[in-house]
């Protein structure tokens, strides 16, 4: 059940951001209630986070030559700290760009970069593994990156 909490915790922003980029333009608003909606249940699945110690969710075995290697997510006192404090942050940056973008034709897609960005944030957090750690991180540049080319 544990293991399940921390593969939910960082699915969830990909499906809402996923949803808010397959909204249409004329849908904005729709899409930033959603990202609103979605960034508190993501805060709300954090305050679990900090419980969970020794907790480990697999994404992926991958056989090698010397062996496997395993990339896991894994909550500790660090990650949870981690977690706890980004989800807080990612709530009130979705909270205060509601008002700022309200006239922005690209709204939804900005909401749904950053759910994607948030997501590759907290895999970073809670990695277990360099290899992961390094994907996720590259993974919420590339998406921040993409997000801060949409005013052109």
């Amino acid at each position: 059940m544990s293991e399940a909490i921390l593969f939910h915790y960082v699915s969830f922003p990909l499906l809402v951001g996923g949803i808010c980029l397959a909204l249409p333009r004329r849908l904005g608003r729709e899409a930033a209630l959603l990202s609103l909606a979605g960034a508190a249940v993501v805060f709300l699945l954090s305050c679990q986070i900090p419980g969970l110690r020794g907790v480990a969710a697999r994404l992926v075995c991958l056989p090698t030559r010397a062996g496997s290697l395993n990339l896991t997510l894994s909550a500790g006192a660090l990650s949870g700290f981690v977690t706890l404090t980004s989800s807080l942050l990612f709530l009130l940056m979705v909270c205060y760009s509601l008002a700022y973008l309200r006239p922005h034709p690209l709204r939804g897609r900005y909401h749904g970069l950053l759910h994607f960005a948030f997501a590759g944030v907290l895999t970073a957090a809670l990695a277990d593994h360099l290899i992961l750690l390094v994907l996720a991180w590259q993974f919420a540049a590339l998406m921040f990156h993409r997000q801060a080319r949409l005013g052109g």
